[in-house]
């Protein structure tokens, strides 16, 4: 996976969490868990990414 698709995929992670903890409807919720979980497998660096990513935002 190159810089780029790594960062688009980052955003959308980041996009979904943080609607996720306003409560706002995430539509195919279980869906999203799945795709980032397995996404997050297939590589490395995206992984770090999207856990920076999710330590980056406030709790509220």
């Amino acid at each position: 996976m190159n810089k780029k698709q790594r960062e688009i995929i980052a955003d959308a992670y980041e996009q979904y969490i943080r609607n996720a903890m306003r409560g706002d409807p995430v539509g195919g919720f279980s869906d999203f868990v799945d795709l980032f979980s397995r996404l997050r497998e297939t590589d490395k660096r995206l992984d770090e990414e999207l856990q920076e990513r999710y330590d980056e935002i406030p709790d509220k």
